[in-house]
């Protein structure tokens, strides 16, 4: 996770504590709610038995959309010529944050839709919403998976607004 924050986010690592985390080859599966799981990401080099990191990647955002994801490590053992022990840790959550990859500060002058991108696809079956403040605007409905996401413009207050987007009830940073 970036630092000092409590989400993951693409690009950044996913530092995972347990036991019995070493072995031949050690991947970490990242399993969305409602969605399907991405392949599993290979676990950096350098983990111990009771420590290892994952990088979320970055070159499929449309298979790493924001949200509450499952993670398990995965382990698989040599134990004899073409024999694989593997083994797989319990589940543990994690948040993966959108990220607002649009310019700030914006101007939007009514009546036309605010627009936003994010880092990652957004599904057509997630909940997004942008906070103005505190004041939620849900999105316009999502045909296919995209990262531009326009929200209406005049269920806002006029003036100046600090910004969230939230994604199946993760926060942006």
């Amino acid at each position: 996770a970036p630092p000092g924050q409590t989400t993951a986010t693409l690009g950044y690592g996913v530092q995972l504590v347990g036991q019995n985390l070493n072995g031949d080859a050690v991947s970490v599966q990242f399993s969305p709610a409602r969605l399907p799981a991405p392949p599993a990401v290979a676990a950096l080099a350098g983990g111990t038995d009771t420590q290892i990191t994952a990088v979320i990647p970055t070159d499929n955002t449309a298979g790493w959309p924001a949200g509450v994801y499952s993670v398990q490590v995965i382990v698989n053992t040599n134990i004899a010529p073409k024999q694989v022990d593997v083994s797989t840790t319990n589940a543990l959550t994690v948040a993966i944050a959108p990220v607002v990859t649009t310019k700030l500060p914006m101007t939007v002058k009514r009546p036309k839709k605010i627009a936003l991108t994010c880092a990652s696809q957004v599904q057509p079956a997630q909940q997004v919403s942008l906070f103005l403040d505190m004041q939620e605007i849900p999105a316009d409905p999502l045909a296919a998976a995209s990262n531009q996401l326009t929200f209406a413009s005049d269920a806002a207050s006029p003036g100046a607004h600090l910004i969230r987007l939230r994604i199946d009830g993760v926060d942006s940073q």
